[in-house]
């Protein structure tokens, strides 16, 4: 017989006797199967013997063709140039319209004469722990990741040696490091409220809401922040380290915690501790003895109730007195106002002022180690030093590093930063930096509109020069608000290279319409949601963590997983290779809750039209996208059971009442649809292209539509819709950006 390379495919399928994999020297019996792999099914037999003989490692010679362990499990060899066609069960005649709970895309072998490329991914991840980094012992990368990845921790050893240039940290002093291991879930959870009570700085948050601060969530969550935060020095208030620290007020400071801190039931009695008391002593003397800023603001405090000006001021660093005012006349207290040198008016920390983190963060920068600012901005990016910061491993006084057992079985010893063990305040200050770099942006764009416009910038009139450095009063004309808002409207452009600003959206929808303008509209909507219980998150977590106090670990094993789904997806995995995509539009959100979730839009090839081939594209709805749970019995596969269990974990749709929930309040009705949803046997379009998929029962009603494939690979939440409408192009964008809503009226 001969073969055709350009016409005719062949494979050969092996039937060893023995099931086992041959070594050197044995002699293997086998019956094989000569099968066209395109064409009529015609099989031709074979029966040969032949000697097994080891070339090289791994590797065995039958006859002419070399075979790898693998592919003698596959009992399979591929004559011929070509590359195979991957199964596909769903081209068969007896599965049109049916979807196959069975079906794989197998991953086809290199051709002959190219070097392997591996074509798909697995999904499910490995640490790399055995393999920490060199220089600083870093262990948060995965196997496979590339050298620029893993250098990301101190960026090669770098600012290890530059020791002069970066602002390090100096090791936990030992009463915080003691009750950071000991009292490790109380002080991960509730490491703010010492920091705020010991912080001689304050952190507020700008978000137009009647409550303010930072969005209130009950259950699991991550910290979630609305708006902006600014930093300020708390003259005015009782409550913090400036206060506590100036009048060598502990006591005040143990009451105040207590009082404020501690949640108490009916009968007064504490049924959640935030505070102790015994730790707060101890922390508190601890700054005292080590944090030059604490012992300024205490000498401070004892010089100027003897009204020694002169003196104070001279003999400080950071701070100075601005102003010393009495609180009440028949009192011979006094009321310290501070203000930071270089700073124009009291109170004020700018954005750029390197004291800002030791100043509100004592927790992390115990010996008032400055942080980031405009001198640092010179020679670090910012996202590299917030990566140096979270990342560096924690060390003791001997230069040791610390470990800690995790949550994988058997646990196992990892190092950790003090931003990862007590993560409640670690989200805290990233989403203050975050925040932070963003107003500099904001600040940087507004300084240079004159530029952006090849305008002069005009100067500032002879009569005000001598005035900068007063704080400019409040004025309450009712027509204030209108002129600022019809200024900033005026003046203020943000280019489309800032993220999220109008210019930059619009720029995303008009480029989405141009791609479906070229090649057409989409073919599938995926939004995939992160599993809090990957076991790649789980086996990385200290004990009391989960998945929500981890952003560090959650985002980078999502984000890797994603990369490695749409490196698959564009491989053909999913829905073979006569459907790869065309092209794909992706965004990334957090969840109410703080888990990243991801929107994806897909347009196919070889996808019949919803409007010319409505019974051709039903069917390949049928074949691709399921919204059933499969039928199984005792004799069922391992891997049916398996797909029947992942299905009822994440894709059954569940209707609840509140702000987050489907349910209409007035009607009653689920928003999502699902209480409309009926049995019927094949999957039908209505006039506007949207699909109402089979269901076979009513428990099936609920199921939300999936890809298996897809569902096994990702073990989440996957939610696969044909979409044949271009507005899921521009909802893409409108959904990721939406935000608070806000309100503008006038009466």
């Amino acid at each position: 017989m001969e073969l055709h390379p350009d016409r005719t495919q062949m494979h050969l399928e092996l039937l060893p006797s023995s099931p086992s994999i041959p070594s050197p020297g044995d002699t293997l019996s086998y019956n094989s199967v000569l099968v066209p792999s395109v064409g009529p099914q015609a099989r031709f037999g074979l029966r040969s013997t032949s000697t097994i003989s080891s070339s090289s490692p791994g590797t065995h010679t039958i006859g002419m063709h070399q075979l790898a362990q693998s592919s003698i499990g596959n009992n399979r060899i591929w004559l011929g140039t070509a590359s195979p066609p991957a199964r596909e069960s769903s081209s068969s005649q007896n599965n049109r319209g049916r979807y196959d709970f069975n079906r794989i895309f197998t991953e086809p072998p290199p051709r002959e004469g190219r070097s392997a490329v591996l074509r798909f991914k697995p999904l499910r991840l490995q640490w790399n722990l055995a393999y920490p980094c060199p220089h600083c012992g870093c262990v948060l990368s995965f196997v496979g990741d590339d050298l620029r990845i893993r250098q990301k921790c101190c960026s090669n050893g770098y600012i290890l040696r530059n020791i002069n240039s970066f602002p390090h940290l100096k090791p936990l002093p030992p009463a915080l490091l003691n009750y950071c291991l000991n009292y490790k879930n109380h002080m991960g959870r509730n490491a703010v409220s010492y920091n705020n009570l010991l912080s001689l700085g304050a952190c507020g948050v700008e978000n137009e809401s009647e409550t303010g601060g930072f969005e209130t969530i009950h259950g699991d969550h991550s910290l979630l922040l609305h708006g902006r935060t600014y930093h300020f020095l708390p003259n005015n208030t009782r409550t913090g380290g400036l206060h506590f620290f100036t009048y060598d007020a502990m006591q005040e400071m143990q009451s105040y915690g207590d009082r404020t801190m501690n949640t108490r039931n009916e009968n007064g009695e504490i049924k959640q501790y935030r505070f102790y008391r015994h730790i707060g002593e101890a922390l508190y003397n601890e700054q005292v003895q080590i944090n030059y800023l604490v012992r300024e603001c205490i000498a401070q405090g004892n010089l100027a109730r003897q009204e020694i000006m002169p003196r104070l001021n001279l003999s400080t660093t950071a701070f100075e007195i601005a102003s010393i005012v009495s609180e009440d006349a028949n009192r011979p207290n006094r009321r310290i106002i501070f203000q930071l040198r270089n700073e124009p008016y009291p109170s004020s920390i700018s954005l750029m002022n390197n004291l800002m983190e030791p100043l509100c963060y004592p927790i992390f920068f115990p010996y008032g180690e400055k942080g980031w600012g405009d001198d640092l901005r010179k020679l670090y990016k910012f996202h590299d030093y917030i990566l140096h910061r979270f990342l560096l491993p924690e060390r003791d006084v001997s230069g040791k590093l610390l470990l800690m057992p995790t949550q994988s079985t058997p646990p196992r010893l990892i190092p950790f930063s003090r931003f990862q063990l007590m993560f409640r305040l670690g989200q805290t200050y990233l989403v203050d930096m975050i925040s932070r770099n963003i107003d500099y942006r904001l600040q940087f764009n507004a300084f240079t509109q004159y530029t952006l416009f090849g305008q002069t910038r005009p100067t500032q009139p002879d009569n005000d020069t001598n005035n900068l450095d007063e704080e400019p009063t409040m004025t309450h004309d009712n027509n204030d608000e209108e002129k600022e808002g019809e200024e900033n409207q005026r003046t203020t452009f943000l280019s489309q290279s800032f993220h999220g600003s109008r210019r930059h959206l619009l720029n995303l929808a008009q480029n989405a319409i141009c791609l479906v303008s070229e090649f057409g509209r989409p073919t599938l909507f995926i939004t995939f949601t992160c599993n809090p219980n990957w076991p790649e998150i789980k086996e990385m977590l200290f004990e009391g963590e989960t998945a929500y106090d981890r952003a560090d670990i959650t985002t980078k094993v999502f984000h890797e997983k994603l990369d490695r789904f749409l490196y698959n997806m564009r491989n053909g995995k999913y829905f073979g290779q006569r459907h790869k995509p065309t092209y794909e539009l992706r965004v990334i959100e957090y969840q109410q809750r703080g888990l990243p979730h991801a929107h994806m839009v897909f347009q196919l090839e070889n996808i019949p039209d919803w409007k010319t081939e409505k019974e051709e594209l039903a069917l390949w709805i049928n074949e691709n996208i399921n919204a059933t749970y499969p039928v199984i019995s005792a004799t069922s596969s391992d891997r049916l059971k398996c797909i029947h269990s992942l299905i009822k974990t994440h894709m059954v749709h569940k209707c609840y009442k509140g702000d987050s929930g489907c349910i209409d309040e007035k009607t009653g009705i689920c928003k999502r649809g699902f209480d409309t949803n009926v049995i019927q046997d094949c999957t039908t379009l209505d006039e506007r292209g949207f699909p109402h998929y089979k269901r076979n029962t009513e428990e099936d009603c609920k199921v939300v539509s999936h890809n298996v494939l897809i569902l096994e690979d990702l073990n989440a939440h996957v939610n696969v819709e044909y979409t044949g409408s271009t507005y899921c192009v521009i909802y893409l964008y409108k959904y990721l950006f939406k935000g608070r809503k806000k309100v503008s009226q006038n009466f």
